[in-house]
């Protein structure tokens, strides 16, 4: 597999993104994009957290929602032993076993999976703009006003769950995870374009990101 990390500041005074990627045993790796709750405390020790603990319970066996519950249980112990009131995080992960890709997700961090350059897959957020496209037109003041809240985030409570759906993986797929900095600014079909032509350079551009912005992409060989 080619595998690409990248993550970055933006114009805020510090990076709340992690990124982890790491082998599993056998076919088996596993790679989270997580992303700290801004207005909340140490919104970059919950994403470190929460990948890193996920990533450690999956690795000793246990299941994807085990492994979230597992994790949560860190989450609020650092939570108590550092007095803040709350501390939380996004996320958005993929443990592949083969050519069979097991996601999962809390917020508004995104998978996305493309085919011969078509997109055919995209996590749904959990935020309030989401549930109210459910029901009806969104206006753009209802977006201004409503687009940075999430409906479910990773707080350190046993009721934090994360949504999972398993893709077929084929030779060739491209598999993008990311930050909401980084799919709420460019374009995804950019951000492979400049992949494929080997113009890969965010940096130059990081004035253009108003958040911290973050991305793993995947080929599968």
């Amino acid at each position: 597999m080619i595998i690409i990390e990248y993550t970055n500041i933006g114009r805020r005074a510090q990076n709340q993104d992690f990124v982890l990627s790491k082998k599993i045993g056998g076919s088996k790796a596993l790679y989270i994009v997580a992303d700290g709750m801004g207005g909340y405390s140490d919104g970059s020790i919950a994403a470190k957290i929460a990948a890193e603990e996920i990533a450690n319970f999956i690795i000793q066996g246990k299941s994807i929602p085990e492994s979230v519950l597992n994790a949560n249980a860190e989450l609020s112990r650092a939570i108590r032993e550092r007095g803040v009131s709350k501390m939380g995080c996004c996320f958005a992960g993929i443990e592949v076993d083969g050519y069979i890709g097991n996601i999962f997700w809390i917020g508004d961090c995104r998978v996305y999976q493309f085919r011969n350059g078509q997109q055919i897959y995209v996590t749904q957020d959990h935020t309030m703009i989401a549930e109210m496209e459910k029901h009806g037109k969104v206006t753009y003041s209802q977006r201004e006003r409503y687009g940075h809240i999430v409906s479910r985030g990773f707080m350190g409570s046993t009721e934090d769950t994360a949504e999972e759906h398993k893709i077929l993986l084929l030779p060739g797929d491209e598999i993008m995870l990311c930050s909401d900095g980084l799919h709420k600014t460019m374009p995804i079909d950019v951000l492979l374009e400049m992949i494929h032509l080997g113009t890969l350079d965010l940096k130059d551009r990081n004035e253009n990101f108003d958040d911290n912005h973050s991305f793993i992409y995947i080929k599968v060989d």
